[in-house]
């Protein structure tokens, strides 16, 4: 119990040999590991939390990946250049026990492939091509057919060709007529 701390003395026939001072503190609990990072995602702050009331005094250990044990506060300040794919641990530690979390947790992304460039880049290029689908849909509404199904295309230069049926020699019979208009000539095929 917390109120058997105190000023303790051993004495021998009355006589005082030794004085002791006895302090009983908690174990240390479980700790948790919550992370922050900042908005680019180049570093993130790891903190090592628990309740440690009545277990002081506690030092709180950090462990990256299969290293030593360091020895720093209750935050650990990690960045994308120095740690990737590691795992992180925390040990609070007092003189009666310690106890630690393992954080595994990928902080920083797969290899940063999302970064704000590629994802404007993918924009763009989703905003390019909807622009093109709108053009092409445009034009369809507009004209009442796509630019492909034309039978001239705009790059021709002024030349089409269109299909023409002619009166049949006899009955039930269609002829097709080839028509061709380029500036001055108009040929017929029949």
């Amino acid at each position: 119990r917390k109120t058997d701390s105190g000023v303790y003395s051993v004495e021998f026939n009355g006589k005082p040999l030794k004085t002791f001072t006895l302090s009983v503190i908690k174990v240390v609990p479980k700790p948790a590991i919550t992370s922050s990072c900042n908005p680019d995602k180049t570093s993130c702050t790891l903190t090592c939390e628990g309740n440690t009331t009545d277990a002081e005094p506690v030092t709180y250990r950090w462990k990256l990946g299969e290293g030593a044990w360091e020895v720093s506060g209750q935050q650990k300040i990690v960045s994308r250049n120095d740690n990737t794919n590691i795992s992180y641990t925390c040990q609070l530690k007092n003189p009666v026990s310690e106890a630690s979390e393992d954080f595994d947790k990928d902080l920083f992304g797969p290899d940063g492939w999302l970064t704000k460039a590629r994802l404007f880049g993918i924009s763009v290029f989703v905003l390019a091509v909807a622009g093109v689908l709108l053009f092409i849909l445009g034009h369809r509404a507009k004209t009442g057919v796509c630019f492909y199904e034309k039978e001239s295309m705009p790059w021709e230069g002024g030349v089409s060709f269109s299909a023409v049926n002619t009166p049949a020699a006899e009955e039930g019979q269609e002829e097709e007529a080839l028509v061709r208009n380029n500036d001055h000539q108009d040929y017929s095929v029949l």
